[in-house]
């Protein structure tokens, strides 16, 4: 987050909103103020606040309609909202709409008017508290792109390698006998008339000795390793 928090007031009252002003009077606070839902639904199509104060009581649409709209929207979804609404007349802010309040993921439900409720200290705490979540959920989205970036790239690897290999021969085909393997994976002959290289068909029958000879190796290393682990289990044989 920069060192300026914008700031999205949406409130149709003029006193209401000059209430807002004077509150968060701050040189590191911006305020872009709008009055309906809809102009300010134009303006987020574009700009992503750092907090956003609106009014229940909007001409256009109901103020927790609009919460409950912008936090289903990814973008949004951790700019922290705070919404204002007049108390019923001496009995505060009824249980149903603080229920809805919390239907819509508000953050805050403040009561008018506004001039005893610490609003600026309230805004910086959700902002920064705020700021902080959505730097641990962009860390954590760049490792898990990273994470599937890399799975397609050895996936990519895999890929390339088993076409590059191609189908194996038959086992003990091209043995050093000079045998020709027969069936469709035989190899082709070699061209007639002596150019004085290596007829291809020996090039890959060695090249197939020499792998299964590599295989042989690994595999009696292999069982010779299981051997002296067995030895080496309670009740296993203790020969050398």
């Amino acid at each position: 987050m920069s060192d300026a928090f914008d700031i999205l007031v949406i409130e149709p009252d003029d006193s209401q909103r000059q209430l807002i002003d004077l509150l968060l009077s701050d040189p590191r606070m911006r305020i872009q103020e709008h009055t309906t839902a809809r102009a300010a639904l134009e303006y987020l199509r574009n700009a992503t606040p750092d907090l956003v104060i609106v009014a229940t009581d909007l001409p256009d649409l109901d103020g927790l309609a609009l919460t409950s709209r912008l936090k289903r929207v990814a973008r949004l979804a951790d700019v922290p909202v705070i919404v204002t609404a007049d108390p019923d007349a001496g009995s505060g802010l009824s249980r149903s709409l603080r229920l809805r309040a919390e239907e819509s993921n508000a953050d805050l439900l403040l009561p008018r008017p506004l001039g005893d409720k610490n609003l600026k200290e309230r805004a910086l705490r959700l902002m920064l508290t705020h700021g902080q979540e959505g730097k641990a959920s962009a860390r954590a989205l760049r490792s898990t792109v990273l994470l599937d970036e890399a799975l397609e790239v050895l996936a990519d690897d895999a890929a390339r390698g088993a076409a590059a290999a191609g189908p194996r021969a038959a086992p003990g085909a091209g043995s050093a006998s000079g045998s020709a393997p027969t069936g469709p994976a035989a190899v082709p002959p070699p061209p007639a008339g002596g150019s004085g290289s290596r007829p291809r068909q020996h090039l890959d029958a060695e090249a197939l000795e020499r792998e299964n000879h590599a295989l042989r190796l690994e595999n009696h290393e292999l069982r010779a390793t299981i051997d002296r682990l067995k030895r080496q289990l309670p009740g296993g044989r203790n020969k050398p």
